[in-house]
């Protein structure tokens, strides 16, 4: 997952630009579920089976803004 996005900031004075400034800002994380999936892995009781993928599935979806994404969350 790769989450990026930059902020513009223009600066004018009497109606002329007088700066022009990006400051790009970026994450990315790479994250291997498939180890949490197995059978092993998940416990045998079907409510905490049911919490564990629960968490399995929170962790799945893409986030769009970098300063929201966990720092090393793998």
């Amino acid at each position: 997952m790769h989450a990026s996005r930059s902020i513009r900031v223009l600066e004018y004075m009497c109606g002329k630009m007088k700066d022009d400034h990006t400051s790009p800002d970026s994450k990315a994380d790479a994250r291997d579920l498939l180890p949490s999936l197995q059978d092993d892995a998940l416990p045998a009781s079907d409510w905490d089976r049911a919490q564990a993928l629960d968490a399995i599935n929170d962790r799945i979806f893409l986030q769009a803004n970098p300063v929201a994404m966990a720092v090393g969350s793998h």
